[in-house]
């Protein structure tokens, strides 16, 4: 289990008790009594042949909306999430509506640049530190080891993610230097940031 455990899922999981319950899973789903004919979930055994087609039967047969007993919670769980889930919505809509409020009000470029110039300027610090990350190249490799494709994977995506700031930051500086009009999607960036969100 140590390479699910430590890398591919544990170097996501910064909690003790999800640790915990990380490890009874892979205890649970990864041992002989599993592969030896074991119930993956209700309804989904696992094949004890070595054919295809029983596998594929398998994979077919588990249901398309994860149940709350597959993970080892009450079957009313699921309750809770939508419950949730309709209380965020409940909250995005009021700040929307706060955001249109807010988006009816003019641009100032002078309180832009006074806000946000702190910010840019760190960010080209930062990002000037991160000039090794920015220029690697890697090739995924489909026959490189595990821990190998795991590491270029989170290479990639860290290369996307200062891509994707660098062009936000990039666009905001240009309009708070007055070189670039003002876009939808510039303006609500900029709030954000202003507004600390």
């Amino acid at each position: 289990h140590g390479l699910l455990s430590l890398a591919v899922y544990g170097g996501r999981v910064d909690n003790l008790h999800d640790e915990r319950l990380l490890h009874s899973f892979l205890q649970q789903y990864f041992s002989r009594a599993m592969l030896s004919g074991g119930r993956l979930a209700q309804g989904v055994a696992i094949p004890t042949s070595n054919r295809h087609a029983d596998y594929l039967r398998a994979i077919e047969s588990i249901p398309p909306i994860d149940s709350p007993t597959l993970f080892g919670l009450p079957a009313n769980a699921g309750m809770a999430v939508q419950k949730r889930a309709a209380t965020a919505v409940r909250a995005s809509l009021r700040e929307l509506d706060r955001d249109e409020a807010e988006s009816t009000s003019s641009f100032d470029r002078e309180v832009w640049t006074h806000a946000l110039s702190p910010v840019l300027s760190l960010w080209q610090k930062l990002l000037s530190g991160c000039e090794r990350v920015r220029a690697a190249r890697h090739q995924l490799d489909t026959c490189a080891q595990p821990v190998d494709s795991f590491v270029s994977l989170e290479l990639l995506k860290a290369q996307a993610i200062l891509k994707k700031i660098d062009a936000s930051l990039s666009a905001i500086g240009r309009v708070a230097r007055g070189v670039e009009l003002l876009s939808a999607k510039t303006k609500a960036d900029g709030a954000s940031l202003i507004g600390g969100r």
